[in-house]
């Protein structure tokens, strides 16, 4: 009688788990098609085309499961990026990249892959890199020596393609955002930015990026279909509340500091400067333009892209100050919840 009753004890437990299990819904497939060029030498020495191919799923295996496990369930897909090995060149890997996009076939591929897997021509790069053209995303990887780099078998190599592979999806490099104190003039303030692979290959998907691959996932060529989805993503106003004891501070000056990519700095003089209303409020409007494109007065000669990255926010009160930062993807984020206003509370 005790074998009989466990049996029933193991049979519920077991249709238990089953019916959990039944009730999680099976994730939709997302699949890109990622034409792939490869270096005739880099080809030959990894084993010929046919041990290339197998080398190349296996990568795109590692590329497929560190994508997927980084957003630790937030995602409302299964990513999947599935490579083919659509031409060898023999030659320059920029003169290849120009060949294939001006004849890319977006019926049987949705994005370029070019790899370099060594400098033997003049003018070639060992940057990683993702870029647009007529709405094409082409990733190139290149080699900047004279040797071979095994980008099948490294861990840092896969990763860095999981961030260029970002790009493809829109989601822009986050790390571009980030302030080196010494290059600081307002208050010699690090900005360090979120955690995101976007920031560095090596860490999880941030909300922001989650967001907004979730939110492109059925575009097979987002660069293509929207084109101008980084600038719809900001905020149209940002209000901006200064409060000194927990009261609304009237008349307090607020000052925005542009901090520049590339050069990781805040630019001085202040971009714009505002004060508070009676509620201890600034209200600044034409957002997108002020991030994506500033204008004239105070944008400085060099902009690198053409915009701003961040703000420093200094809020004065007499002989004090108090600051808060304004990254990008800060004042994107009110868009995935239907809003059009960003807020940011500064106290003294």
């Amino acid at each position: 009688m005790k074998r009989i009753l466990a049996c029933f004890v193991m049979l519920g437990i077991f249709c238990g788990a089953f019916a959990e299990e039944a009730k999680t819904p099976k994730l939709k497939t997302a699949e890109y098609r990622v034409f792939v060029v490869a270096d005739k030498p880099g080809v030959e020495h990894f084993g010929g085309e046919k041990e290339y191919k197998k080398k190349l799923k296996t990568l795109f295996k590692k590329i497929n499961t560190h994508w997927n496990a980084s957003a630790q369930g937030r995602f409302k897909y299964n990513f999947k990026f599935t490579p083919t090995l659509g031409a060898v060149y023999d030659g320059s890997s920029k003169a290849a990249e120009e060949k294939y996009r001006e004849n890319f076939d977006f019926g049987k591929h949705d994005l370029l892959m070019v790899i370099d897997h060594i400098a033997d021509h003049d003018g070639e790069e060992g940057a990683f890199h993702c870029g647009g053209w007529n709405g094409l995303s082409i990733i190139a990887i290149g080699n900047d020596k004279l040797e071979f780099l095994d980008y099948f078998g490294e861990e840092r190599w896969y990763k860095s393609i999981v961030h260029e592979l970002g790009h493809y999806r829109m989601v822009t490099d986050v790390y571009a955002t980030q302030v080196r104190g010494e290059n600081n003039p307002v208050n010699g303030e690090t900005f360090k930015p979120m955690t995101c692979i976007m920031h560095d290959s090596w860490d999880t998907w941030s909300d922001y990026a989650v967001n907004i691959i979730n939110a492109l996932a059925e575009s097979k060529t987002p660069g293509r279909d929207f084109p101008d989805f980084f600038r719809s993503l900001f905020a149209d106003n940002i209000i901006v509340t200064v409060l000194k004891d927990g009261k609304p501070l009237k008349n307090a000056t607020v000052n925005l500091y542009g901090a520049r990519g590339k050069y990781f700095d805040v630019i001085t003089p202040a971009y714009r400067t505002y004060t508070t209303d009676d509620e201890g409020k600034i209200h600044i409007e034409g957002v997108k333009d002020m991030y994506c494109n500033p204008p004239q007065p105070n944008r400085p000669e060099d902009l690198p892209w053409g915009r701003w990255f961040n703000f420093l926010v200094e809020a004065v009160d007499g002989e004090k100050k108090a600051y808060a930062w304004m990254p990008e993807y800060v004042v994107q984020m009110p868009f995935f919840e239907g809003k059009d206003v960003y807020e940011l509370t500064i106290s003294f």
